[in-house]
């Protein structure tokens, strides 16, 4: 089966109450330690929550690859309290605002799916805010949607830039009662997050270049930040440290309110059971980094731990950075992008689903009420820390990135090749052509990999969208597409197998016309590459099938001519098609192929 039509379920925490930590962060000494959190012996006299456990000095940096210990960074600064100013990055990192990430929070926190108001008002905020503070600003229509791109050019090293980004547009998902969703972490609080670290560091003159960019399509994967990456690899641009904001105010103190996912417990034996062994509470702050950012990604600890905060660190080599066996939290966010193209990129986050209940409006509105601003300003003092080493050129040395060697779509091989994705977490490659089967032909695939076929040139051997008769589809040969690539009529641009900026033209279905897609396949959304939003695909149905009024989780879930609502099978309505009983049609999402389209109220 392609690996395309298994589609990821996202783990969620268990809806425990949010315990706010009362007490103010304190400013202490920062020796290096091994347990997970900062006390200092002069603090205390502050209560903690009784269930929190006794800290330590600073946090366990975790990695499953021995030998990216060399790449650490000789970072040797013992940083000291935060006190602000100006005469260095830790000096910065202590102007960080608690109050204006709260404020910022509250205007972010807004419905603001791709093209809606909401997303053009959060849009224009963070340009005009950018431009009041000096960068140089440009509005990024890469043909999908527009990302927010601020400029502060350096000094000494003007060609070698420092990214600091957050995605700024929510889900299209209603609550269980039918509201849109408000995405407070999800990520309201990663753009006011960016934007308030984006204030301080504007305040020094730096050796390297500051990019602070706020990205677009992050609901429909991370297509903003990757059109740019992809941009600057294929361009040679340099770039020291990329830093990603996502979903970075939640924290609760309270027993397991933190979900470990089964690849912790594989990839990072040490870090999952100390989460576990402190009663596997959602308090800490995690990073995660590529191999090409274990140095920044380890010094996240050193500024955490100045504000007694427990962090763990995440840092993963290549193969699983760029894997699709990667757990949903460490590519959730527009730093994979990055790391897909071999830059040094780390995320900073309160984990998401795996902690926060109402994220992504799963369980809830995800409101700002649910957020702790103190938390969020640790996890912004660390961004600053780290980017503002990073632009004095203490940081990681620059890289290019990795362009591909071929265009997909030019195919700009020799006769007798054609250019192809091996796999999704490596460049497009010229390999020899197999059989050369032709668009709609029969394919196959000779090997495991994902671009081993027997296609010809132009085309990928893939089933997603394609009617079948049985529980396995035929797999035939579709074009390759991109975010800028309109497919032809009755096709769309289907996103596949987690690739970096690609995807396949496949037929779209009717969602109306039950029976359409052939035995074990429903008419279920997906992604389109080409345009903002989502289309319908004939999908393999999941194996629970419910029958109207049965329970979900994604539209597959559902027999055909039902979509998921709200956790309950409904079918699907528009002004066309009206619901029965006279219940009313509640939408669902913006920017699908069927205008107006939802699905009926329970009954």
């Amino acid at each position: 089966m392609d690996p395309s039509v298994l589609r990821r379920r996202h783990p969620f925490a268990l809806l425990l109450a949010l315990v706010a930590l009362a007490a103010s962060p304190a400013c202490g000494g920062g020796d290096s330690g091994s347990a997970d959190t900062a006390t200092p012996a002069d603090t205390a006299d502050t209560a903690a929550p009784a269930d929190t456990a006794t800290p330590a000095d600073t946090a366990e940096a975790d990695t499953i690859a021995p030998d990216t210990a060399d790449t650490a960074l000789p970072l040797d600064t013992v940083l000291g309290p935060l006190t602000c100013g100006a005469e260095s990055a830790a000096a910065v990192a202590g102007c960080v605002d608690e109050a204006a990430i709260a404020a910022d929070v509250a205007a972010v926190a807004v419905a603001r799916p791709a093209g809606s108001a909401g997303w053009q008002s959060v849009q224009d905020l963070c340009a005009d805010r950018l431009a009041s503070l000096g960068f140089s600003v440009a509005r990024d229509d890469w043909g999908g949607g527009v990302n927010v791109i601020g400029t502060r050019a350096g000094e000494s090293e003007p060609d070698v830039s420092v990214v600091l980004g957050a995605s700024y547009d929510t889900t299209p998902r209603l609550d269980e009662f039918g509201r849109a969703c408000r995405g407070a972490d999800g990520n309201a609080s990663g753009v006011a997050g960016l934007l308030e670290a984006a204030r301080v560091l504007a305040t020094r003159d730096t050796a390297r270049t500051l990019v602070v960019a706020c990205w677009d399509g992050g609901g429909n994967e991370q297509t903003g930040a990757r059109a740019w990456a992809t941009a600057a690899a294929k361009a040679g641009r340099e770039l020291a440290l990329v830093v990603d904001l996502h979903a970075i105010g939640f924290a609760s103190a309270a027993f397991d309110s933190q979900t470990i996912p089964e690849s912790w417990r594989g990839s990072f034996a040490s870090t999952a059971q100390a989460i576990e062994d402190g009663g596997s509470r959602g308090d800490f702050v995690a990073a995660f980094g590529n191999e090409l950012a274990a140095g920044p990604t380890a010094r996240v600890a050193d500024y955490a731990a100045l504000s007694e905060r427990a962090v763990h660190t995440f840092a993963l080599p290549r193969d699983l950075a760029t894997s699709r066996d990667a757990a949903w939290a460490e590519r959730e966010g527009s730093h994979a992008p990055f790391w897909d193209r071999r830059y040094p990129a780390l995320l900073l986050t309160d984990t998401a689903s795996l902690r926060n209940p109402d994220y992504d409006c799963a369980h809830g509105l995800d409101t700002g009420s649910t957020l702790d601003p103190a938390f969020m300003k640790v996890v912004v003092e660390s961004a600053v820390g780290v980017v503002g080493e990073a632009l004095d050129a203490t940081g990681n040395a620059p890289t290019a990135g990795l362009s591909d060697t071929c265009d997909l779509l030019a195919q700009d091989c020799d006769d007798g090749e054609r250019c192809t994705l091996i796999a999704t977490n490596l460049p497009a490659a010229c390999e020899p052509v197999h059989d050369g089967v032709a668009l709609g032909g029969t394919c196959n695939h000779p090997s495991d990999l994902v671009g081993d076929d027997t296609c010809g040139p132009g085309l990928r051997c893939a089933s997603w969208g394609l009617g079948g008769d049985g529980l396995l589809p035929p797999e035939q040969c579709l074009s390759w597409c991109d975010a800028a690539t309109d497919c032809g009529a009755g096709e769309a641009c289907h996103v596949v197998d987690r690739l970096p900026d690609h995807g396949v033209c496949s037929p779209t279905c009717d969602p109306f016309a039950v029976g359409g897609c052939g035995e074990f396949q429903v008419c279920a959304t997906s992604h389109d590459m080409a345009h903002p939003g989502w289309a319908f695909f004939c999908s393999p149905a999941t194996a629970f099938l419910g029958a109207e009024g049965g329970g979900c989780y994604l539209h597959e879930d559902c027999q055909d001519g039902l979509g998921c609502h709200a956790g309950v099978c409904q079918p699907w309505c528009d002004a066309d098609h009206p619901c029965p009983d006279d219940r009313a049609c509640d939408p669902v999402m913006d920017g699908v192929s069927v205008p107006g389209l939802g699905t009926c109220a329970p009954g």
